[in-house]
């Protein structure tokens, strides 16, 4: 099956392109996968005792792109599911670059599932440290990946806070002047915190996809279709929405300087096309919709 990703922001004109193909053998192993993360689960448990780890009451989110580092230009969002990211480059060059992950969850418990399986899946046989006993006391539960580059090096640090699970990812820990990674896990952690508190019961702030639909739902190979997407996050601020093309039909979306959306079809052959929309704090939702693309005339 193919499927095309293109990444749009909601105030920015920019696309980019990923096509992947899925192997079949891949779902036969699936369950078999899915058994052996349960054994690394269960081993990490036993390693991390997140029983023991402390919740916080959930938060909206993250606003992860109204995020400043002093000292480093963030670049655009990008969204693959519910995980959102933000690559921050050093405003000088001499300033290595590093990531942010971060998953906005349902309940402070699936956060910390996230957690452990992140520490679950480390190559390493001997538990990571806690960010606490390194003198960086971050989230609900905090850990720190420490890398053979020298006294100090950091290749990461994860934590969860709340709902929130976030995993900061040095581009090259060998690299000096590093990244302070702890400043900028305080940093995510106190945005994290700044927000007040939901109810139990209360939904999280995810965006409402108010309409989506194509021009026209049957066309050529070769034809541009206009899109409309009306979309209401009520967080507020800029939304970031990812396109992706799925089906044996192709083609792929680009947004035009007057805003609009158009869907640039290459290949006949029916199309699911699905927004995913990323709102203010993390948060997602999508919506798909079906074409068909007949062969050029």
């Amino acid at each position: 099956m193919k499927r095309t990703r293109i990444t749009l922001s909601g105030t920015l004109v920019s696309a980019a392109l990923w096509v992947f193909c899925a192997a079949p053998f891949l779902a036969a192993q699936e369950p078999a996968e899915e058994a052996g993360l349960e054994a690394q689960l269960a081993r990490a448990a036993e390693l991390y005792a997140p029983a023991e780890w402390p919740q916080s009451a959930r938060r909206a989110g993250l606003a992860l792109g109204e995020i400043d580092i002093q000292g480093y230009r963030g670049e655009p969002l990008r969204a693959a599911g519910e995980t959102i990211e933000r690559r921050y480059a050093g405003a000088e060059e001499e300033l290595p670059p590093f990531t942010v992950e971060a998953v906005v969850c349902d309940t402070a418990k699936d956060a910390q599932r996230l957690l452990l399986t992140w520490l679950a899946t480390l190559a390493s046989v001997d538990p990571a440290p806690r960010a606490l006993d390194l003198g960086a006391p971050v989230g609900d539960a905090g850990y720190v990946g420490l890398s053979a580059a020298g006294e100090g090096a950091m290749s990461w640090i994860a934590f969860a806070r709340a709902n929130v699970a976030v995993r900061i990812l040095a581009d090259d820990p060998r690299q000096t002047p590093r990244p302070d990674l702890t400043l900028v896990a305080r940093t995510l952690d106190e945005k994290i915190a700044e927000e007040p508190p939901l109810a139990e019961d209360a939904p999280l702030p995810r965006p409402a996809i108010q309409s989506f639909a194509a021009e026209r739902f049957e066309c050529r190979a070769g034809e541009v279709l206009r899109l409309d997407l009306a979309v209401e996050d009520p967080a507020g601020g800029p939304y970031h929405v990812e396109w992706i093309v799925g089906g044996p039909g192709q083609g792929y979306v680009e947004r035009r300087e007057d805003g609009a959306w158009r869907l640039y079809t290459t290949g006949s052959g029916a199309i699911r096309l699905v927004a995913e929309v990323t709102g203010r704090f993390g948060t997602m939702t999508s919506r798909a919709i079906d074409l068909q693309v007949g062969a050029e005339r």
